[in-house]
């Protein structure tokens, strides 16, 4: 079995000895996601990086709250029936953001 290639990174005056290149590289770049400004720093990392699955998914749960909302409506529970349709609003209103930041990000990223 091979022996696990060591490496030595300097951090000011402290050594750090990673047992891999990985580990050593996470170390230098400590931050992997790309930069974010403004308003885009609300999504998290990962969500940033799969943006059309998570606006797709808020689509989808505000067609299930306005669903709900019709039920109530129907049921004769007026205001209570507000409060799906206030999240179903604030659902489609993330997930149009996240789909018009999806649309101008650049090409393969």
């Amino acid at each position: 079995m091979a022996a696990a290639a060591t490496t030595a990174v300097g951090v000011g005056s402290i050594v750090l000895t990673a047992t891999s290149t990985f580990i050593a590289r996470s170390i230098r770049n400590d931050n992997p996601t790309p930069s974010r400004t403004g308003m885009r720093r609300l999504i998290t990392p990962w969500a940033f990086a799969h943006l059309r699955l998570c606006a797709a998914i808020r689509f989808a749960v505000s067609a299930f709250l306005v669903t709900i909302a019709g039920l109530l409506f129907a049921a004769g529970h007026g205001g209570l029936a507000t409060l799906p349709l206030v999240g179903a609003a604030v659902n489609l209103a993330w997930g149009y953001w996240e789909m018009t930041i999806a649309r101008s990000a650049a090409p393969g990223t």
